[in-house]
Parts: structure tokens; sequence; C-alpha cells
């Protein structure tokens, strides 16, 4: 029985849907691959999640056919029947077991945010409370202290998840685009951005969503007001932002930037695919100097972050140094067996008014959250309207200075 980490059957142990056998074939294969064990590991979470979210509280866990059987003993009539109760060989749920885990959490949340307010609504996660989950975060290389502080929320990313999990946080941002604008005490509770680490190794998180910076664009101009900070994910506004790409590394596009400024050496990394996927991507920023993946707020173990991208998406990510002459060290890029690596201090490009701009975002984003003052706000500003501006990028600094308007209004 050959068992790789994307095999349906290990969502179908969890859910007892394996006869007793391929149960064993199953366990067997999670204690000799590591591989599988950890995608073992990661469905029996999610699959948890989802019968604690979907079951009723205290409830039973019988099978389609398991509760058939007792309706069907109990309306015969007989007496002192014992009812056997098989286990299922195949699977009830084929929607998900041929899913990804983290795509079975986005498409439960979206499917429960449509259940409406009637009479047997399951109670749990909406789509935007799992569109607003802290990314997986950075955590720092083995046997190096300086861990930065983790969330509280579990993610929607999973190592080992097909890469279709990209595209679902992508269908959950468009279901919150479309619909209305929920209220401040609907918004699951965020933490603040993780701190400064000096691991000399950070994984980078590769799919990252784009939900929040539409609502906080619709917060300000629908509402009049500033968005609560429950709706800020300031990598997820960064993320709006795309810049150039001018390398490539089998298959994965790549751009590098770098921006020094307000006392931080920022280094950008724009990640980009074309007409095919991804797979078994890893990214890794290497260096002693302390820094932090920009609105990364929740910290994750390196083996739950996403390892691929799907076709048609692309990732930007801020990494931000504590010190403006850090010494940005290495990005290496892992794609299976293949590698590369930059020296960042040569390899990205400075000045660029694309970059200007995804940090002024960033600094809006943290402002919004009340981890950035006022004068940054308008430094970062002013530094993403020098020289020629993009009509969008302009678009977006209008909106930056009414929500400073908005603020001296409140006072």
């Amino acid at each position: 029985m050959n068992i790789r980490p994307d095999d349906p059957r290990i969502t179908a142990y969890h859910l007892g849907e394996l006869s007793s056998e391929e149960a064993r074939q199953i366990e067997r294969a999670g204690a000799s691959d590591p591989a599988v064990g950890m995608a073992l590991r990661e469905a029996g979470v999610m699959t948890g999640f989802l019968k604690d979210t979907l079951g009723p509280e205290g409830a039973v866990e019988l099978r389609p056919a398991q509760r058939e059987a007792v309706l069907r003993a109990g309306r015969e009539e007989t007496s002192g029947k014992i009812v056997e109760l098989r286990s299922a060989k195949r699977s009830r749920l084929p929607w998900l077991t041929g899913l990804g885990a983290a795509a079975v959490v986005a498409f439960t949340a979206v499917l429960m945010s449509r259940l409406g307010d009637g009479p047997g609504r399951v109670e749990g996660p909406t789509a935007r409370e799992v569109a607003l989950l802290p990314q997986p975060g950075p955590t720092p290389g083995r046997g190096v202290t300086g861990a930065a502080a983790g969330g509280a929320h579990a993610t929607t990313g999973g190592g080992g998840a097909s890469t279709a999990s990209g595209d679902f946080l992508e269908s959950v941002a468009r279901e919150l685009s479309q619909g209305p604008l929920p209220e401040a005490t609907e918004l699951p509770a965020t933490t603040n951005q993780s701190s400064f680490s000096n691991s000399a190794v950070l994984r980078l998180p590769v799919a990252v969503g784009t939900a929040s910076p539409t609502w906080v664009r619709r917060w300000i101009e629908e509402k009049g007001e500033l968005p609560p900070a429950g709706a800020v994910r300031v990598e997820e506004m960064v993320n709006s932002v795309t810049l150039p790409t001018d390398r490539e590394v089998g298959g994965l596009k790549l751009g590098l930037y770098r921006l020094d400024w307000g006392g931080s050496r920022w280094i950008g990394v724009q990640l980009a695919t074309g007409d095919e996927a991804v797979d078994d991507l890893k990214v890794l920023s290497e260096s002693r100097s302390n820094r932090r993946v920009v609105g990364s707020f929740g910290t994750r173990d390196d083996d739950a972050l996403e390892v691929g991208l799907s076709a048609g998406r692309s990732t930007l990510i801020l990494v931000e140094f504590d010190d403006e002459t850090a010494d940005p060290g290495q990005l290496t890029v892992l794609m299976g067996s293949a590698m590369q690596s930059f020296e960042l201090a040569e390899a990205c490009t400075m000045g660029n008014p694309g970059m200007h701009h995804a940090v002024a975002t960033a600094v809006f984003g943290r402002w919004l959250r009340a981890e950035a003052d006022e004068d940054q706000l308008r430094q970062a500003l002013a530094l993403a309207g020098r020289g020629e501006v993009d009509p969008i990028h302009r678009e977006d600094h209008r909106l930056m200075r009414r929500a400073l308007e908005l603020s001296v209004s409140d006072d």
C-alpha cells in the first residue's frame, strides 16, 4: 500500500472511514515516513476541528450508515436486537477527503457563513473569521534562541497541504469583498506583531491572503470611520502590492528589493508563479541580524508553513531588520532537491517606488492597529509620494490621508 502525504485515505483514517487493515497500514506508513506522519498529525487536528465545530455539543459521533442502522432497528421494533455498526469502507465525505487540510477549514468556514441564522444553524467560525486568523509566521531555526512571540489562533495554512489552499484564501477574500461589513464585535481578536528574532534561519510564508485590504478600504469609505484592529492584517495589506520579478528559479519568479528607512532595513521578497503551480517550495532568510516578517502576528512550527504556490498567484513578503545597517544575509529558495541562494546586500534592487509604497502600506496597517504613530505614517506617505507615482498607489495614498483625517475628527 503506497501512501503519499497527500493521500485522501489519511483524512479518511481520522474520519473512521477505513477498514481495520487499511487503518493499520496508514499507521505503519505514518511511523515509517516522516512526511506521512506529519500529514497524519495535521489531518487529525483539522478533522478534530471539524467534528468539534460541526457536531452538536455532546453528540455521539455516528457515521450516516451507522445512524441509519440504529434508526432502522428502532423502526422494526425488535426487542433485544443487536445493531452491528460496521466500519465503512468508503468515505461518505468525498469532498473532504479530496482536499488538503487547509482547504477543508476554509471551505467549511465559507459553507457555515452561508447557513444563515435560522433554526438548526451550526455555530462556528465564519468565512471572515477564517480569512482574518493569523497566517503562520516564522519561527527560529533549531538550536537558536530569540523566538518571536506567538499568536493564539489556529491558521488556515498547513504544511503538506495542497497548493489549492492558496486558491481557497482567494475565494474567501472574494466572499468578504461581496458581503456586508461585519460589526466590530464579530471580529476575532488578533495579537500584536511578533517581536524581532535573532534566529539564524527564518522560514518565510509563501501563501498569504488578500482579504484585509478590501475591508480596510470599505470601512473607511462606506462607514466613514477607521477599521477596528481586528479587521487589519498587515501582511495581507502588504500583499496587495505587487513588485516586478526579474529572476526565475525553476519556474518560480522572484524579485528582491531593499529600502533603508525609518531606522530599519526592509527587504521585499516578491514571489510569483506562471501557468503552473510550484510545489515543495521553501523560502528562507538566513542572517544573524535581528529581524521579523512584517505583519506575521502568529508563529507556527516551520513544518506547518505552506510548501507550494498555486498557478497564477503571487505573494509579497516584507522582512524588517531592526537596524538600517544590519547585514541582511542570504535568501535561499529550495524547490525539492534544487537550491539557490542570493546575497541580499548585492541582489536587492534599491530605490524602487513600488517598494516605497509597500513599506508605506505596512506602516499604514500598523498605524491602524495602534502599533505606529502618526508621524511615522506621514513620513512613510511622503517617501512613497516622491517622483512619479503609480495611479493605483496614488489612490491608496488618498485613502491613507482620509484615514488620517478621520483620526483627527475622532479626537
